[in-house]
């Protein structure tokens, strides 16, 4: 059940373990692929885990099913972390 991955993720996130709760949830976005809210966390667990494309990915998707269902509270999240992602980037490109 999506709701128990997603929990499991949170859980492993709290102790530190961003491998896990990456994987518990994905495993949530498979169950449940157009909730807005769970891609949303994904996504910003894959910031942490430094992997910005994926994030981008995530968000954008998350900003898809979030204006479908009128979920501004999700689009807040969303416009945040790709600006932070975007950051990120810019950061990269001008240490190089």
């Amino acid at each position: 059940d999506a709701s128990a991955w997603r929990h499991l993720a949170e859980l492993y996130w709290l102790v530190g373990d961003l491998k896990r709760a990456l994987y518990c949830s994905e495993e949530a976005v498979i169950a449940f692929p157009k909730a807005a809210g769970t891609l949303c966390w994904h996504a910003e667990l894959c910031v942490e885990a430094a992997e910005m494309e994926l994030a981008v990915k995530y968000f954008s998707l998350a900003g898809e099913y979030a204006i479908d269902n009128d979920d501004e509270d999700t689009l807040q999240r969303v416009r945040k972390g790709l600006k932070k992602c975007t950051g990120v980037s810019k950061e990269l490109e001008a240490n190089l």
